[in-house]
């Protein structure tokens, strides 16, 4: 599985895990799901991923 897929994978994982917890239409959503799928696809996979607040830090994303 190239590293693609395996974001993909991942993402698909992510999306599950929070479906039940949180509406992803939720101010605030896209920082949590972008930081558990960060912490998986480091800690499992050894792919360094940057969220979009560490790739953008002079802006506000919500």
């Amino acid at each position: 599985m190239n590293e693609k897929e395996i974001i993909k994978e991942v993402e698909d994982r992510v999306r599950k895990e929070l479906e039940e917890k949180l509406n992803p239409n939720m101010f605030g959503y896209i920082h949590i799901f972008e930081q558990r799928k960060k912490e998986i696809l480091e800690k499992e996979y050894g792919i360094t991923f940057q969220t979009s607040r560490e790739k953008n830090t002079s802006c506000n994303i919500d």
